[in-house]
């Protein structure tokens, strides 16, 4: 067997104790024969000696940052908070702003993963996707990340402060498009991502834990102890974490309760407090704080417990949707589970059987005779004990979730080089793209959303439509204005030399209509002409009549007061023979639309571009942040395109490098008189 001999870089702003997600994923890849990197970070001193002993047995290479040491720390910060006001007011602010504004050591961390080459950089958290992306950048590599929580909704600063919201949103819809490797904690995390940036779906890779950490053997004959010994584990132990609703609940149980908190000290006051809440709602059992322990022995700490609690608080949004570790730990300790009812905590339990009980605090009574229940009845109190250990040992352990981690790694690595890869050879178009995007910008003033009347698109072959309009479309339609879309071609000659052109021309017809679908057009406002593809410009005098004619009679049914198609001097020559049959079915219709050229090759390659920059009688420019997440999921519709269509095949037509240049602010249009 062949042993992968990539370098993959993992990179965190957490400590790694912090962050044990990273830690297996590291190991399991090292395991797997990747030659591992890790950057994490330091902030908190107590942590060092957790931090130190993972460290002692890893076998792969680390380098930790420390935020805390000299002056940059209050230089950090200072730069923050101008960095958010700033973002405050302006959430088109550069990237760069948006770096500094999420996390004051955005940019140290980022220096200290360039230093470090690979072949994949994947982001934990959203600071370490800031440094990845960097070193991606640098080092010409693919870039990936993982998602622990939804970041758009992880806190109630990052959905109501607007510096806050801003600054992720900036840096998910800039960075997000670039990866390549996608992996999530729980299904519902993937699943929002996925909706709000128009992503893949993410990979789901559980927060669970290796069987060695479990006990020896499972509690077969355990019955619940009185008092029952509930038991509450995080990193820290403070306000907003859905414990006081519980109070409540135990204090209307028949069953005497202790209650056992383990993470760092809380605050002394925040401990007096949660005392104080629990004799208020007239929980009179006794309160413990236990000190943090290694991650290795979770479980068998867990193990001494009773129930475990997984309780999450209404808001911020996320909790609706995570899967805190906690529950894992439970699972691999065979300790049954008292869960809140949130969503993501239903679908797990419907899984977990016995295993899960969901309590709902805002109904106290209730939930305090479903927990007295279970524990009152011996037989089912072992069934549960048994269902957990069940759950633990088979599915929800670190060895049943690897292969899916290694796989969307493996995928990562079989997919053409990502956006955020840059290649030498294209420098020279990126700067002279930068130059046109400048003259563009200065002579042009916004495009109205709403036309004159109706608008058609036409498009060359599918997908041109998406990649020159896509953002003005999908926030037409979304504006319930008329629209139509034609395709000119039957995209017959967009396959593989080996392909069957019927079965191509059949597979891109069905990837448009899906596309437009998405977007809410239905079978009239889309023309398919099916002229034959990769002959256009070859076409015989005879077959330039009937085309020619073909697209009058379009123009005679539609009658658009605005026509989009891509640019007269686009660089493709099925683009510029196209142009010159419109022309000639415009004159032959009578009719006078309004006429807007959007440049698609030669955006990709800017020395057609940069005459039109100067010639047009007027350039017009769309934002595409009204449609530009449409636009992305318009594209991934186009498979056979945007995707490898077999090992022969080492770039799909529509590469990632090709795909990025159209990760524009704005979308532009070219005005001219039509040729004669």
């Amino acid at each position: 067997m062949n042993l992968p001999t990539q370098t993959i870089c993992l990179v965190s702003g957490s400590h790694l104790c912090s962050n044990p997600r990273l830690v297996k994923e590291a190991d399991a890849l090292v395991a797997a024969g990747y030659r591992v990197l890790v950057v994490a970070g330091r902030n908190y001193p107590p942590n060092d000696a957790f931090d130190a002993s993972i460290l002692e047995h890893a076998r792969w290479a680390h380098v930790i940052v420390d935020y805390q040491s000299g002056l940059r720390p209050w230089g950090q910060r200072v730069i923050r908070r101008l960095a958010r006001l700033i973002l405050r007011s302006w959430p088109r602010a550069p990237l760069w702003l948006a770096f500094r504004a999420h996390h004051p050591a955005a940019a140290q961390l980022s220096r200290a993963a360039q230093g470090m080459r690979a072949d994949l950089y994947i982001g934990h958290t959203l600071v370490g996707l800031i440094a990845a992306a960097a070193a991606a950048r640098r080092h010409q590599a693919l870039l990936g990340f993982d998602a622990e929580d939804f970041h758009p909704a992880e806190t109630e600063a990052a959905v109501t402060l607007p510096e806050e919201r801003n600054s992720i949103r900036r840096i998910e819809l800039a960075l997000l498009p670039r990866c390549c490797h996608l992996t999530a904690a729980s299904p519902l995390i993937g699943e929002a991502y996925r909706r709000s940036y128009g992503l893949p779906p993410p990979v789901t890779v559980q927060n669970v834990f290796s069987r060695r950490e479990a006990p020896t053997a499972p509690a077969v004959d355990a019955v619940a102890r009185r008092p029952a010994r509930f038991y509450w584990v995080s990193q820290t132990i403070g306000p907003g974490r859905g414990l006081e609703p519980m109070f409540a609940v135990f204090g209307r149980m028949r069953t005497p309760v202790v209650l056992s908190l383990r993470g760092s000290p809380p605050a002394s006051d925040f401990a007096d407090r949660l005392r104080a809440a629990a004799r208020a709602a007239g929980f009179g059992g006794e309160l413990r704080f236990l000190p943090p322990a290694p991650p290795e022995e979770m479980a068998r700490l867990a193990a001494e417990h009773d129930v475990g609690l997984a309780v999450e608080p209404p808001s911020p949004p996320n909790r609706e949707i995570c899967l805190a570790n906690k529950i894992y730990t439970y699972l691999l300790a065979g300790v049954p589970i008292a869960c809140t009812p949130t969503s993501a905590h239903r679908r797990l339990a419907a899984d977990l059987g016995a295993a899960a009980l969901l309590v709902d605090p805002a109904q106290p009574e209730q939930a305090a005779n479903e927990l007295d229940a279970l524990l009152a009845n011996p037989v089912r109190y072992r069934a549960a004990r048994h269902a957990a250990w069940q759950a633990g040992q088979t599915r929800y352990n670190w060895e049943a979730e690897t292969p899916m981690l290694l796989d969307a790694v493996a995928a990562a690595f079989r997919t053409p080089a990502a956006a955020s890869r840059f290649r030498p050879k294209e420098l020279g178009r990126r700067a002279l793209r930068l130059l046109c995007a400048a003259g563009l910008r200065l002579r042009s003033r916004p495009l109205p959303l709403t036309p004159r009347g109706t608008t058609l698109v036409l498009a060359p072959h599918a997908d041109d439509e998406a990649l020159g309009c896509g953002a003005l479309l999908a926030a037409r339609i979304a504006a319930g204005l008329p629209v139509h879309v034609a395709y000119f071609t039957d995209g017959a000659a967009g396959g593989s030399p080996e392909s069957d052109p019927a079965h191509v021309a059949g597979l891109r017809r069905g990837e448009a209509q899906a596309a437009m679908a998405t977007l809410g057009l239905d079978a009239g406002q889309l023309h398919f002409l099916g002229a034959p593809d990769g002959r256009v410009r070859h076409f015989t005098p005879s077959e330039r009549s009937h085309w020619q004619g073909e697209l009058t009679r379009l123009l005679e049914r539609v009658r658009p007061a605005e026509v989009l198609l891509p640019s007269r001097d686009d660089g493709s020559s099925e683009h510029e023979a196209m142009f010159a049959l419109f022309a000639a079915a415009v004159a032959a219709s009578g009719l006078q639309p309004r006429v807007l050229e959007f440049p698609v090759w030669s955006w990709w390659n800017p020395r057609f571009l940069w005459r039109r920059v100067a010639s047009s009688n007027r350039v017009w420019r769309f934002p595409t942040r009204q449609g530009g997440i449409a636009k992305r999921a318009l594209l991934r519709h186009y498979h056979s395109q945007v995707t490898t269509s077999g090992s022969g095949q080492g770039e799909p037509k529509l590469s990632p490098v090709f795909l990025a240049a159209f990760e524009t602010t704005h979308e532009f249009f070219l005005e001219s008189k039509l040729p004669t």
